[in-house]
């Protein structure tokens, strides 16, 4: 490393001549691998002066808990935490070692943008310390790597600039140039993105919870700024993912349960870390995180917070995670779950009153002999007669495990096959358990798991789904939902009520142009009394997947197609034309299926007059 600092030469271009090498005293070539890593490289410094410090008892830094670490130093970048006690001794300490990483580095610290907290440490001497370290005098909260560090996270002044920013965000959007699968897009894209570095630490209050989903929801129905707002679908529907019904926006109270229970896994698989340290002296054994942890009314909110997330829908986190069994040196026998996702106190609490040590370790209850390993678990008396059943049976459970000497047991997660816990299993779990399921057909399911797999534009998928749904503005649905209509009578024919079933099937000029589409696309078919039934009809009547896939497009575009004369006809005074409706069918199937489907090159011509011939 310090080759690649100290080392090599360069030359300047003059006129395009090389001028003569000059030897490198410090720094780094343009281009060099080690540059992003020089400032890292750079503040260790800082971090080798602060331990040698520690070491020389000149500097007292914090300690947490009876068994915790001690704290002095914080770094992430060029954000620097520097924690001790509040004392003389520590200031002038503190004074000589920036001083001497500045003399060592060349980099100077820049004490105008520093500041000087004081926790319980008396207002006189932080306003002397941040007089002595020519800084400014902070107080908490103040904000760190985007955190309010000391902020209660159950008050509403916390969220404040979070949710500021998502109305910002919108606010600077054109709503009249986004169609709602754009809208659907931005929700998952931005506003989900912006709120997710607070919700992976802080678990949201209610309140905040609401105004969230207030401004999500406002965001998807509204339209035009100051237009409808009508909310066609209720939000637990929309939050559910797109195979079971919904649009995939996340539902934000199990989003952030999900995004905290990452902290609880990584306590338990790194408990060596130095913050999963100062949880472990501060909180109790990391090792108790699935169980109820104790809660103190002195502990912190963050804490209280974490604990009441696991708690929820009966230990969520608890339930899915288990021990992988190695060695089985490190896995409680009996209050672990290690053995069929079970834990062997709960299956034979008789047999646990009378364990010979009831904390003992999956490794402490049998021995090798040779390559094989014996269980002889430990009782502290015989078992009576009425339990050698139970203990027999704790035995074959036990014959089924094998152990490995040369393998550590680990913890994981049931809900990935790699058994690694990762936020998108997580709340997928959450979502199965807690978000409930909603009762629809299984046509229904059916049709919502193909059509999002369609490779028309996602504003025309959106409004497929309105359609399935029975959520657009259709004029019977418009008179169920209270709006006022000049009559409800269908804008293609004027004969029957419009509802979606006659809009798109039943109307005589629906039928007409499905028909119509049959005949171009030369199939017969036979046309069902429901949309689901005809949307599965119609997409099996491809045999290869490219067929099934145009099919599935032609499909949208008639139904896409549909909606906008009619729409021409309301607010254009425009006239029901077959030929044009069946003309933009075909244009737009044709556009749709050569930009999205692989392998369809053909010309519009062909896709025109012989479309069987281009998918087959």
């Amino acid at each position: 490393m310090e080759g690649c600092v100290c080392g090599g030469s360069l030359s300047a271009l003059v006129n395009g001549s090389p001028t003569v090498e000059v030897t490198i005293g410090r720094g780094l070539k343009q281009g060099d691998p080690l540059a992003p890593s020089l400032f890292l490289i750079a503040v260790e410094g800082l971090r080798l002066l602060m331990t040698r410090a520690l070491d020389m008892n000149l500097f007292k830094g914090l300690q947490l808990g009876g068994e915790g670490p001690l704290i002095s130093l914080l770094q992430f970048a060029d954000d620097t935490l520097i924690i001790g006690e509040a004392t003389m001794q520590n200031l002038w300490c503190l004074k000589a070692i920036l001083r001497c990483f500045e003399l060592i580095s060349g980099m100077r610290i820049n004490f105008h943008k520093s500041s000087v907290v004081g926790i319980h440490s008396g207002e006189d001497f932080t306003e002397l310390a941040a007089s002595f370290l020519h800084c400014k005098l902070g107080q908490l909260p103040f904000k760190h790597l985007g955190l309010p560090l000391g902020a209660n996270p159950r008050k509403l002044a916390t969220w404040r600039p979070i949710l500021d920013g998502l109305r910002k965000r919108l606010s600077s959007w054109k709503h009249r140039y986004l169609s709602i699968g754009g809208r659907v897009t931005l929700i998952n894209a931005v506003l989900n993105a912006m709120p997710i570095h607070f919700l992976s630490f802080f678990k949201a209050p209610n309140s905040v919870i609401k105004e969230i989903v207030a401004i999500q929801r406002d965001f998807l129905w509204r339209g035009v700024k100051d237009g409808s707002k009508i909310p066609w679908v209720k939000w637990e529907t929309v939050c559910k993912s797109k195979d079971k019904g919904g649009l995939g926006i996340k539902d934000v109270r199990l989003f952030n349960w999900a995004l905290l229970g990452k902290w609880v896994w990584r306590c338990m698989i790194s408990p060596r870390t130095i913050w999963a340290k100062v949880l472990q002296g501060r909180y109790g054994c990391i090792e108790s995180f699935p169980k109820t942890p104790n809660v103190d009314k002195r502990d912190s909110w963050w804490w209280k917070d974490i604990v009441w997330v696991i708690q929820q829908g009966n230990y969520w986190l608890d339930e899915k995670i288990e021990r992988c069994i190695g060695d089985g040196s490190s896995t409680r026998f009996w209050e672990d779950k290690w053995i069929g996702g079970l834990r062997l106190l709960d299956v034979f609490p008789r047999l646990y009153s009378f364990a010979f040590d009831p904390l003992s370790m999956v490794g402490h209850n049998g021995n090798w002999e040779g390559s094989t390993w014996l269980w002889q678990v430990k009782w502290r008396r015989e078992p009576f007669v009425h339990e050698e059943g139970s203990v027999n049976t704790l035995i074959e459970m036990l014959q089924e495990i094998q152990i490995f000497s040369s393998k550590q047991d680990q913890w994981r997660w049931i809900c990935d096959k790699d058994g690694v816990f990762s936020v998108k299993s997580a709340y997928s779990w959450l979502q199965h358990s807690m978000g409930g399921e909603l009762s629809y057909s299984s046509d229904f399911i059916l049709v919502t798991k193909s059509l999002w797999k369609c490779k028309a534009p996602i504003k025309c998928l959106v409004f497929c789904w309105q359609v399935f749904m029975n959520a657009f503005p259709c004029k019977s649905l418009l008179q169920v939902r209270g709006v006022e209509v000049e009559n409800n009578l269908c804008s293609l024919c004027s004969l029957f009520i419009e509802d979606p079933i006659h809009l798109f099937l039943m109307c005589p000029m629906a039928f007409n142009i499905w028909l119509s589409v049959a005949n171009w696309l030369e199939v017969e078919v036979v046309l069902p009394n429901s949309l689901t039934s005809l949307y599965l009809y119609w997409t099996n009547l491809g045999i290869y997947k490219k067929s099934k896939q145009c099919f599935k497009v032609v499909w949208v575009s008639v139904i896409w197609s549909l909606w906008l004369h009619r729409n021409g006809i309301i607010f254009q005074q425009g006239v029901m034309d077959c030929k044009e409706v069946l003309d933009n069918i075909k244009m737009r199937s044709w556009k749709w299926i050569k930009s999205s489907v692989p392998g369809c090159s053909f010309s519009y011509s062909n896709w025109y007059f012989s479309p069987r011939l281009c998918i087959s």
